[in-house]
């Protein structure tokens, strides 16, 4: 006779149908509720169960039969019980397992379900849209280095982020801020507060669409089709998805994603990544790098203090400071510095995130310098 502790339910349907608990080693047992005529207690069969077995499980990786007719250490126990605080596991012998004891084949964990309703629960809540994002290595564990798991966040809001600006504009940037209000450490399973108002029919259209955009590119199997889906996003959209990408190839990690869709309809929406599709999106863009590239042009004059012979300059445009480097400091030739002197000049524009403030940083260099009439 085993005593055990209940720690999780995997399906509930009027009672726990599938648990976990374990015993005073820690031991996990995966218990599956079967039918019988004593009405003082529930049935449950169980077997050990490890960690990586049941990552795999909850993945949707395997399937509940394969569990019970391949036990790990070949046991079964039968499970009574009684209260929350009163589970008893006695072990069973292979011939005493019934067939009405085991589960249907091809039954798969449906692990998201209470997820999606704390969803949609915390944006009815927030009247903003609420998403998350988890992460997995090829087994689906979920220990990630914490520096990892930091530079993959921080990156995926950099292309969340400026894929929205793509779309609606700059105006609108601030819709795809995304707040971190939780984690489940056991999948690293991050929830975010995203800065779009739901409107009067429940949704918030333009960060869903912006979501949806980035996850139709993964989903994309034809060649073709991938190309026109990311030359729609041509310029630091981009350069953030392969930025993302690059740590989720280097560490060999899938993730999935997902986000309310509607308050109204109660819907959510999203999709898991997997590292085959990373892998074909990261491919094509390294292939592509030019797509990244974005060029502005300023019309306005070099500042005093512009350093002109070590290729660093300060520009003034309407008022507003521009800093920046080039790689040609003979561009420089005959510059003259000064309100009075005014240049149209275009820069190649880079965006990278600042470390401390967590906020995209832009950078310039200078490719064209055009002297205009002086003032």
């Amino acid at each position: 006779m085993i005593r055990l502790n209940f720690i999780e339910v995997i399906v509930f349907y009027e009672v726990p149908q599938i648990f976990i608990a374990t015993d005073i080693f820690d031991t996990k047992y995966l218990c599956l509720l079967y039918p019988h005529d004593d009405e003082l207690c529930y049935r449950y069969l169980a077997v050990k169960i490890s960690e990586k077995r049941l990552n795999l499980f909850k993945g949707q990786v395997i399937d509940l039969l394969s569990i019970y007719q391949t036990p790990e250490d070949g046991c079964y126990f039968d499970v009574v019980v009684k209260e929350a605080n009163d589970i008893i596991a006695t072990p069973l012998s292979t011939n005493q397992i019934q067939p009405f004891m085991l589960p249907d084949d091809g039954f798969y964990c449906n692990y998201d379900a209470i997820d999606n309703e704390e969803l949609i629960s915390r944006s009815l809540q927030s009247g903003k849209i609420m998403s998350c994002i988890a992460f997995s290595d090829i087994e689906n564990s979920h220990n990630i280095d914490v520096n990892v798991l930091t530079n993959a966040l921080d990156r995926y809001q950099a292309m969340v982020r400026n894929c929205h600006i793509k779309r609606f504009g700059k105006q609108y940037a601030s819709e795809a801020n995304m707040k971190a209000c939780a984690l489940q450490a056991a999948s690293f399973d991050v929830h975010f507060i995203l800065n779009e108002t739901f409107d009067m029919f429940g949704e918030a259209s333009r960060i869903s669409s912006t979501l949806q955009k980035i996850d139709e590119i993964f989903s994309t199997s034809s060649l073709d089709e991938l190309k026109g889906k990311i030359e729609e996003l041509q310029g630091h959209t981009l350069s953030s998805m392969r930025s993302f990408l690059q740590i989720m190839e280097k560490n060999k990690l899938s993730f999935k994603h997902k986000w309310v869709k509607s308050t109204l309809e109660k819907s959510t929406s999203g999709s898991t990544i997997s590292l085959n599709a990373i892998s074909r999106v990261y491919d094509y863009l390294n292939t592509h790098t030019e797509l990244e590239e974005v060029t502005t042009e300023f019309v306005g004059y070099f500042a005093s203090g512009t350093v002109l012979n070590k290729g660093k300059w300060i520009f003034i445009c309407d008022k507003k400071r521009i800093t920046g480097t080039t790689d040609e400091s003979n561009m420089f030739n005959g510059i003259t510095l000064g309100e009075r002197h005014q240049y149209r000049i275009k820069c190649m524009e880079y965006q990278d995130t600042n470390p401390l403030t967590a906020k995209p940083k832009t950078t310039y260099k200078l490719i064209e310098c055009t002297k205009l009439n002086a003032l």
